[in-house]
């Protein structure tokens, strides 16, 4: 039987969903917001004394970083270099300069001006250095990092393999799902993928076991800037939010931290270029869903469909 705990933490829903009664794996299902508040307080832009405050505010030194912050960064270079620079941890300052500079909860409840005179650097101009071997980190003066959408992929990952060791498992942070494998029973999971333009329906259900999947798109983290809608997905090459044609991507991967990365170059990149290197990426399904509500899947992606003629099972997402 599924056994759910659902909270808040890094401005999203968080759910976990074990496949287990026993008691000691309900008690430690209960641990997991305290793992959460632990990630956010070294990773969190808005806290003002976290690990990554303090490293944004480095001023052009040498920053010496935990070993969990130079997993992170190495993760988002990793993913920079995968994605061509589509999705990039150096959009800081072009978040800032678009009005996302509080706590999401709060920006949702305020319309902000815009100074269009202080356009930053974009950030594909922007680069970083790290030292892995000496856990080390150079910022550039002026040069600022979010790890916003790395930081819940990879809690997500890490919460599941911690999980894992006691009962089959889902961890969902905001739409970032890691799954440890089959359910108890040997079925996967039957996951529903929302629509974005009507969010009380499902474009899709999916079966999906000992992979990841994520979903990015402009439908949630959106707010108004002079009257101007505004989102939180960067063109690293303008600075700008991205105004291609995607609206939503939904990836299944190998990992939830390579679907994350894959569904925000999706949209950034727009249909075109998106559905060209995502056919290039080996083992990536994917979902687009248009701006214009045009539907398009992967033929992976259908293979994870669940047909209606299967067993009825409970939905988990």
């Amino acid at each position: 039987m599924i056994q759910k705990l659902e909270f808040r933490a890094m401005g999203s829903k968080i759910l976990v969903a074990v496949d287990s009664t026993e008691s000691k794996v309900l008690e430690i299902v209960h641990q997991v917001p305290l793992w959460f508040e632990e990630w956010e307080n070294t990773f969190s832009r808005f806290r003002p004394e976290s690990e990554l405050s303090r490293l944004n505010r480095s001023n052009g030194k040498p920053f010496d970083a935990s070993k969990s912050l130079m997993t992170l960064l190495e993760l988002a270079q990793t993913m920079r270099e995968v994605t061509r620079g589509a999705v990039t941890p150096l959009v800081l300052n072009a978040l800032i300069y678009s009005g996302y500079d509080v706590d999401f909860d709060a920006l949702k409840a305020q319309s902000r001006g815009l100074d269009l005179g202080h356009l930053p650097v974009p950030p594909d101009a922007c680069m970083f250095e790290i030292d892995a071997s000496a856990n080390r980190v150079l910022l550039p003066e002026g040069v600022h990092v979010d790890l916003g959408g790395f930081v819940k992929g990879w809690a997500a990952h890490q919460a599941m393999q911690r999980l894992d060791e006691f009962a089959p498992c889902l961890v969902n942070a905001g739409g970032d799902i890691a799954i440890s494998g089959q359910m108890a029973d040997g079925m996967p999971w039957l996951i529903g993928v929302e629509n974005p333009l009507a969010p009380e329906e499902h474009v899709a259900l999916i079966e999906v076991g000992g992979r990841g999947i994520a979903t990015s798109g402009k439908d949630y983290r959106r707010w108004l800037v002079g009257g101007e809608v505004m989102h939180h997905l960067i063109d690293p090459w303008t600075g700008m939010p991205a105004v291609g044609d995607v609206f939503s991507a939904t990836i299944i991967a190998g990992d939830v931290m390579s679907a994350e990365a894959a569904a925000k170059a999706a949209v950034i990149l727009g249909s075109a270029r998106g559905q060209a290197w995502l056919d290039e990426q080996p083992g990536i399904a994917y979902l687009l869903q248009l701006e214009n509500g045009e539907i398009i899947l992967s033929s992976l992606f259908e293979s994870y469909l669940w047909s209606q003629d299967g067993p009825k099972r409970q939905e988990c997402n």
